[in-house]
C-alpha cells in the first residue's frame, strides 16, 4: 500500500515536471478581458480579424462578451441556450443586433430530445442534462 502511494506522488510530481519542460506556455500579449466582471472571458485579442467567428453554448442571462465581440470586432457571433429565461433575455437585448445568431437549443453529440432539469434555486438560470440537483421539474428540448 505504502509503495503505491510513493509510486502515485512519484508519477505526479515527474509528470508535472516534464509538462512544464516540454509544454512551456508562451507568455501572450495583448491579453484583454471581453465582457462583464460575471460572464467575461480573457482572450488574445491580437489573435482576431474580423472573419472571426464565435460559437457560445449556454448564454444564460450575461451576453456581455458575446456583444462585445461584436461590437469591437464586427464578428458573427453564433449563440445557443435552449433555456427559458436565457430566451428572454437574448429576445430583449439583441433586437437590432445583426451580428448575433441565436439559437433556442442545446447542442449535443445527437438530434434527439433531451430533459433539460430545473436548478433547484428558482433564481439559478442554468438547467442540468444529469439533474445533478435532484429536481423533478424539466422541459424537452431538442
Amino acid at each position: 500500500m505504502i509503495f503505491i502511494l510513493v509510486w502515485i506522488k512519484l508519477r505526479n510530481f515527474f509528470g508535472k515536471l516534464l509538462l512544464k519542460i516540454f509544454l512551456k506556455p508562451k507568455k501572450r500579449k495583448n491579453l484583454e478581458k471581453l465582457g462583464s466582471k460575471y460572464g467575461g472571458w480573457v482572450v488574445p485579442v491580437d489573435l482576431f480579424n474580423q472573419s472571426s467567428i464565435c460559437y457560445c453554448a449556454g448564454v444564460g442571462e450575461d451576453i456581455s462578451f458575446d456583444l462585445e465581440l461584436i461590437r469591437r470586432f464586427l464578428w458573427q457571433v453564433y449563440a445557443f441556450d435552449p433555456t427559458p429565461r436565457a430566451i428572454k433575455h437574448v429576445k430583449k437585448n439583441t433586437p437590432k443586433t445583426l451580428n448575433y445568431h441565436f439559437y433556442d437549443f442545446g447542442l449535443w453529440s445527437s438530434d434527439i430530445k433531451m430533459k433539460f432539469y430545473t436548478p433547484k434555486n428558482p433564481l439559478h438560470v442554468s438547467y442540468s442534462l444529469l439533474n445533478l440537483e435532484n429536481t423533478n421539474g424539466f422541459f424537452l428540448k431538442l
